[in-house]
């Protein structure tokens, strides 16, 4: 996983090339560090445009001393919600698993986290009684070399209780093939951001995980979903918000921040443009 400085490398290589920088619709921070946080302001406030996807990030910019402008936008991603998405690559994926077209289906997107483990049982034991609710159970590892292991003792923690074994994607998929999946179920179970993100996108019914306060400002900023703080997840608590969420799909997100989602590709646009 690449650092800060990094990214602030190629900023400062761009920069010094003399090449427009657009910062597209980014999360920023937590930065502690007072050598990053000074060198950040001091690239950006170069830049050509600022766009970050939330008003967190925006605060956050602000107190490192970036003083040019700040677009606040949304996760790219949002903008599907525009274009939607093509369901036939994802069935054909599926097919492979054993996945009936016949059954509702409920995706679980988790990842490995630092703190307390009792959030997989817990989650286990939820998707447990969806399974006997009559809802077909998808572990999606959004990035399968770091959610794999995590999914399959998961899903091994359902098949303990229900006697059969949930679909677990193996393979690692384009985004495309995983944007395709996601067109195929009715409703997600979410640590990722970006299951979450690309859920409410395709108007699923959506239930986050919190580990990290950008999945909390997210649920927050969509208001179009639950989420529980992984600290004291419970199966009581999953169960009523995925109850809840069944019946706000059609809400998805709505249409001003799928506008400010497309927005940084117009404005990369017209810096190309004027370059």
């Amino acid at each position: 996983k690449n650092g800060v400085l990094y990214y602030l490398g190629l900023i400062a290589l761009a920069e010094h090339y003399h090449k427009p920088v657009l910062i597209y619709a980014q999360g920023i921070g937590p930065l502690k560090s007072s050598r990053n946080r000074l060198l950040t302001a001091k690239l950006l406030n170069k830049a050509a445009a600022i766009t970050v996807r939330d008003k967190e990030s925006s605060d956050e910019l602000q107190a490192m001393g970036v003083n040019k402008a700040i677009t606040v936008t949304a996760d790219p991603v949002l903008g599907l919600g525009r274009f939607g998405a093509d369901g036939a690559l994802g069935k054909e994926i599926l097919s492979h698993y054993g996945w009936r077209e016949d059954k509702k289906s409920l995706a679980i997107a988790l990842r490995p986290w630092g703190g307390s483990q009792n959030f997989v049982a817990e989650t286990a034991k939820a998707c447990a009684r969806m399974y006997q609710d009559g809802w077909q159970l998808l572990f999606l590892p959004m990035q399968q070399e770091q959610d794999g292991k995590i999914s399959a003792e998961a899903a091994e923690m359902v098949r303990e209780i229900t006697n059969d074994m949930p679909i677990v994607l193996e393979e690692q998929l384009t985004p495309a093939e995983m944007v395709s999946v996601f067109q195929n179920v009715d409703m997600v179970i979410g640590m990722r951001l970006h299951a979450l993100i690309i859920g409410a996108a395709l108007k699923k019914p959506i239930v986050g995980l919190s580990y990290d306060p950008k999945v909390a400002a997210f649920m927050e900023s969509i208001k179009n979903g639950a989420y529980d703080d992984l600290a004291d997840v419970s199966v009581e608590d999953l169960l009523l918000h995925l109850s809840i969420a069944e019946g706000t799909a059609e809400r998805g997100v709505n249409g001003d921040m799928i506008e400010r989602a497309v927005y940084p590709a117009y404005l990369a646009n017209e810096i190309l443009r004027g370059e």
